[in-house]
């Protein structure tokens, strides 16, 4: 029974990583496009937790892989500028700051998912700042949308913590009664 309780829950997981790396693309506003940041990259670290980074890893690029395929004829704009390439450069920022944050903090485990986040979140920003910038976006631009997903991404990530420790510590505590 607990083995099939696992399954489900990983199970559960890559649909929500799966959902979320195909909605990613499909957000216009800064807190949507964190707020699925923030649950690609929890979604990962929780499968890591539970199952092992490697097979994180291979969820995280399977899903990937099949986003990419879902959206390769979409046209992405913002205002009235055609973003070519962004989902590749997307998906290869989200899938290098989750392997680069998880080296960086490999030995930390507490408060570990918004320290996660915001390590992942700094180098996402920062790879897709210069993609937005060399398509002649303006510095002042590239620079508050840097500065809001970096604070909306910490704020879900904290929020995603705080709900998870708590359900973790009731479950640990029901179990003791």
């Amino acid at each position: 029974m607990k083995h099939m309780m696992k399954d489900y829950e990983n199970y559960i997981l890559v649909m929500i990583l799966l959902l979320s790396c195909i909605y990613i693309n499909f957000c216009t506003t800064i807190p949507k496009c964190a707020c699925f940041f923030t649950l690609i990259i929890s979604c990962s670290n929780f499968i890591s937790e539970r199952y092992g980074y490697k097979i994180a890893l291979n969820n995280l690029l399977f899903c990937i892989c099949v986003a990419l395929c879902v959206l390769t004829q979409t046209e992405y704009k913002i205002g009235d500028k055609i973003c070519d390439g962004l989902f590749i450069v997307s998906y290869t920022s989200i899938f290098m700051s989750f392997i680069i944050a998880n080296y960086l903090l490999r030995n930390i485990r507490v408060i570990k998912l918004p320290l996660l986040v915001l390590v992942a979140g700094v180098i996402d920003g920062f790879v897709m700042s210069v993609y937005f910038y060399s398509i002649d976006f303006a510095t002042n631009f590239v620079l508050a949308v840097f500065i809001k997903e970096i604070t909306y991404k910490l704020l879900y990530s904290v929020v995603i913590n705080i709900v998870y420790y708590t359900i973790k510590n009731n479950s640990i505590s029901g179990l003791k009664t």
